[in-house]
């Protein structure tokens, strides 16, 4: 599978990661805050890669594959602190793995879920939520690996009003907040993005109705008071909303070709631009404050998942045909992005 770029601005691709024969498609990517990455993949193993630099391509370290199961690894976490990584698997278990040893310390089977296509760890490592088939978000404590809270109601799957107290279709998108521990956000399949405050859990705060999340697209902007939500369809598939008040603040890429969202951020050290990847083009994307597309990548085949270094220097992608794209991120001046 071969990269080829765009007309006009284009991303310069520095490296492509090739997984082991029989890994299957990128389902999920992370990068750790020490520019180490992350693959999850459809064959139940997760690869991680050393950090890498414009220069110097990841190099592939580590291999974490059950013993017990061949499933899709759907999700993943970093844990800096301790050199874990947690994955979280369609079977509806989250294991951690320890990255030196390879070793899996911990292997939890979330109450009531046979899939899990989410997982999010807060800012501070200290907890963790996991979502899947059932609608609800599931808290877990990091250290106990228990779980602690559970976000949401069977009940919500019986409201037929926008007026819900939780999800009522599967969860592919979970956030918390980057600096108050008890929030965090959701969305998935029933086109909401729901609110939640881990002090009232049994239903969420408030609710934006719209957006049809099908991936990791789902990202508080640095001072968490905008959100970026990338939707799996033709219109209005990147959009901005306020997180105050909820409001549809504005729509990214509406004058370029339609473009199906499976992930999406906003770039660190650059807060006016933003990112997605996605399929039907099977580009990544770069995004201006005016929402107009200022490079971008194109793919043979369709991109389901995403991630940017902390530092906002590399952005990674991949999807179908089990490649990871490297690409480096050009640096703008705020000025001439507003003005272009």
């Amino acid at each position: 599978m071969s990269a080829e770029q765009l007309d006009g601005p284009q991303l310069s691709l520095l490296h492509t990661l090739r997984l082991p024969q029989g890994s299957g498609d990128v389902l999920s990517l992370q990068f750790g805050k020490g520019g180490r990455l992350a693959c999850a993949s459809s064959s139940g193993a997760t690869l991680i890669y050393t950090s890498g630099s414009t220069s110097a391509a990841p190099e592939h370290s580590h291999t974490f594959l059950p013993k017990d199961e061949k499933i899709a690894a759907t999700s993943l976490g970093h844990n800096d602190a301790d050199d874990t990584v947690l994955c979280a698997y369609a079977s509806g278990i989250v294991r951690r793995w320890h990255v030196g040893t390879s070793d899996c310390l911990t292997r939890m089977q979330v109450n009531g879920e046979v899939t899990l296509t989410a997982l999010d760890s807060r800012f501070d490592d200290k907890q963790f939520a996991v979502g899947g088939g059932t609608s609800l978000v599931h808290v877990y404590d990091a250290e106990t690996n228990t779980e602690i809270k559970v976000l949401g109601s069977e009940r919500a799957k019986l409201a037929q009003s926008r007026t819900l107290v939780g999800h009522t279709n599967r969860l592919f998108a979970i956030k918390y907040h980057p600096t108050d521990p008890n929030l965090l956000i959701s969305a998935g399949w029933d086109k909401t993005v729901q609110f939640w405050d881990q002090r009232t859990p049994s239903q969420a705060v408030k609710h934006i109705y719209g957006p049809y999340v099908c991936g990791d697209a789902l990202c508080y902007n640095s001072d968490a008071t905008q959100l970026l939500v990338g939707s799996y369809r033709r219109q209005n598939s990147l959009e901005v909303f306020d997180v105050g008040s909820g409001k549809k603040m504005s729509q990214l890429g509406a004058d370029a070709p339609a473009h199906w969202v499976y992930g999406c951020a906003y770039v660190p050290g650059q807060p006016k631009v933003t990112a997605s990847c996605g399929v039907r083009e099977n580009s990544l994307r770069l995004y201006g404050p005016k929402g107009q597309v200022v490079a971008s990548l194109e793919n043979d085949l369709g991109l389901y998942a995403m991630s940017c270094s902390a530092d906002g220097q590399l952005l990674a992608t991949g999807g179908v045909g089990g490649e990871v794209l490297v690409c480096s991120v050009p640096t703008w001046d705020t000025d001439v992005l507003e003005q272009a």
